[in-house]
């Protein structure tokens, strides 16, 4: 029970007490001792690694927050990738190689806010000569129903196509010859996606 009928969640104990009953030790002592373990395992690795000749990773993005499934172009200039943050909100991006150029190209807010899970966000993919992007976004429905259906962006002209209705799509990708999508479904009670093939015509 709680004030005015709302329930009170119980409260959760201490970590480290828990800890401490569980395996013999407190929470510090654990962390410390994993802290060895990983340096055990893993410090003749880094050693190897070290020695070897890789080179050092260059942060292109200047965005904080989530960046993530990045998609070069076909000529290796342009960079398509998902974004998010308070600020923003949910968007698909465009950079050149080298991080210059950055800008949205496409608003991707299905009403979730700035929480959104890194594995709802869209995927995009580029079209054989480069000219267009293709990506499902989750949109929500009715305040309960998630629906996913597919847009192509064209990078040109900067406009953006739904060419699904009311679908749960994803990971849509071109054909090789570029004038269909290949993509991923949900049908409503099915226990697997089934994959479909819609000409761009």
């Amino acid at each position: 029970g709680g004030l005015l009928g709302v329930p009170i969640p119980p409260v959760v104990p201490n970590f480290g007490s828990v800890m401490e009953r569980a395996a013999g030790v407190n929470g510090e002592e654990f962390a410390a001792g994993f802290e060895n373990w990983l340096r055990e395992m893993f410090e003749p690795q880094i050693r190897e690694i070290g020695q070897s000749s890789i080179t050092e990773s260059t942060r292109i993005s200047s965005l904080d927050f989530w960046n993530n499934k990045p998609s070069y172009s076909p000529n290796g200039e342009w960079l398509a990738y998902f974004h998010s943050d308070p600020t923003r909100g949910s968007q698909i991006r465009l950079m050149r190689a080298d991080g210059s150029g950055d800008r949205a190209v496409a608003l991707n807010e299905p009403g979730f806010g700035f929480f959104r899970p890194h594995f709802w966000s869209p995927i995009p993919s580029w079209s054989p000569d480069g000219s267009q992007i293709v990506y499902a976004d989750i949109d929500l429905e009715y305040r309960y129903y998630l629906r996913s259906d597919i847009y192509i962006h064209d990078v040109e002209t900067g406009r953006t196509t739904q060419i699904t209705e009311g679908e749960r799509a994803y990971r849509p990708v071109f054909t090789p010859d570029g004038e269909s999508v290949i993509y991923a479904r949900y049908e409503w009670g099915g226990r697997a996606p089934d994959l479909y093939m819609m000409d761009l015509d």
